[in-house]
């Protein structure tokens, strides 16, 4: 159950690649570091307020998908509605990258005119072509991966499985960030060396052990259900 948290936990984190994207839309990206870390102990206040609570009054009975506490109702109702919108902001962000991408791709390939994917001023000539354009391509990556949650039943094994199994790309800047340190002669403060590390470490044991603990995981749900069950 830990290893499969864990790697959960690391899927969830999987979002990182796109702070190079935020960093270079910025203003100002010197900014950035004191905007992440105001959001990062927000985020973390909120969530460990609600899991301890919950696991406070519930204890080892605590549902995986938390709001089953609440049992059918108008509760249940109401947060599903805040939840959904916080998912979809979410991957609406997450998103935006791969899109761009494709986008671009699409534009060099087909259109021989990569420009087009930069027309975001309504009087610009190719501005309502490249817009239906991106609305083709966010639309389909969202109706994609919205039929993929549903179509699994095992959905939260296939996460921690996937987690697992790209916790070492999640240790990439690590990597970068050592060997850029090295090239122009930082030296990187003791304790950072040492989260470096135990990150490192965190990102093998879950790409060995959690990935085969994982795979026994979605063994075992494999029946567990039908698509769109959930």
């Amino acid at each position: 159950e830990s290893l499969h948290a864990f790697s959960t936990f690391f899927f969830s984190s999987g979002g990182s690649f796109v702070y190079l994207e935020m960093i270079g839309e910025m203003k100002n990206p010197n900014e950035f570091p004191k905007s992440f870390l105001v959001g990062l102990i927000v985020m973390f206040i909120i969530y460990s307020f609600i899991a301890t609570v919950s696991y406070y009054y519930l204890g080892d009975s605590t549902d995986s998908y938390l709001l089953n506490v609440f049992g059918s109702g108008v509760t249940d109702q109401v947060a599903s509605v805040f939840l959904a919108v916080h998912v979809t902001v979410s991957f609406i962000l997450i998103q935006q990258v791969l899109a761009r991408q494709v986008h671009l791709l699409y534009a060099r390939q087909y259109l021989r005119h990569s420009s087009l994917v930069n027309h975001l001023i309504p009087k610009d000539k190719y501005f309502f072509k490249s817009s239906f354009q991106w609305f083709i391509f966010t639309f389909s990556f969202s109706f994609l991966a919205w039929s993929l949650s549903n179509l699994i039943p095992f959905f939260g094994d296939l996460v921690s499985l996937l987690g697992s199994l790209l916790s070492p790309l999640s240790l990439l800047p690590c990597f970068y960030y050592y060997k850029c340190s090295k090239m122009v002669g930082f030296i990187i403060p003791t304790h950072e060396k040492v989260i470096l590390v135990i990150l490192m470490v965190i990102g093998i044991v879950l790409f060995t052990v959690g990935t085969y603990s994982n795979v026994q995981g979605v063994i075992d749900s494999w029946n567990g259900g039908t698509p769109f069950s959930c």
